[in-house]
């Protein structure tokens, strides 16, 4: 890589120290933590479908993935209005994947045989070992916001 003058052109700049011994920090402490972080996670999500199921509410979980990330489908929901009816109360979950935002469908969705209807009321909640969540407040606060969007698609 060619560089700065200061450096006779040899380097384009000065090596952030702090940076990559920041990075090297981190990166241990994620290594030595990821069993356990696993498992929290998975608890996590375990226990809000747990929860949710017991709210009376109608829902699918899809697929079995990945312990950070819980992707649910809500029956005659769209999962853009829960996102923003969430919001209100400091819950914030998506309707997709960042990586897959500019595509105009789901792959994987289409792949577990979900109708174009029902991608759409679809949302994904993540979970992070680093948060401390209090699954309650977040059940609770999803299954109440299901229920009236819901009432309220069935009054029009």
């Amino acid at each position: 890589m060619h560089g700065g003058g200061q450096e006779n052109n040899l380097r384009s700049g000065t090596e952030n120290v702090a940076g990559i011994l920041s990075l090297e920090y981190c990166a241990k402490k994620v290594i030595e933590d990821l069993s356990s972080n696993y498992k929290v996670v998975g608890q996590y999500r375990q226990q809000l479908i747990e929860k949710l199921q017991n709210k009376g509410i109608s829902f699918c979980v899809n697929g079995n993935g990945s312990p950070y990330i819980l992707n649910i489908t809500f029956d005659s929901l769209r999962g853009e209005v829960l996102l923003h009816s969430l919001e209100k109360y400091g819950i914030y979950i998506s309707t997709g994947s960042a990586c897959s935002s500019k595509k105009p469908d789901n792959r994987t969705l289409k792949a577990l045989g979900k109708t174009d209807k029902q991608i759409q009321a679809t949302v994904r909640i993540s979970f992070s070992p680093y948060d401390k969540i209090d699954i309650d407040y977040i059940a609770n606060t999803i299954a109440t916001e299901v229920k009236d969007l819901q009432l309220k698609i069935k009054g029009k």
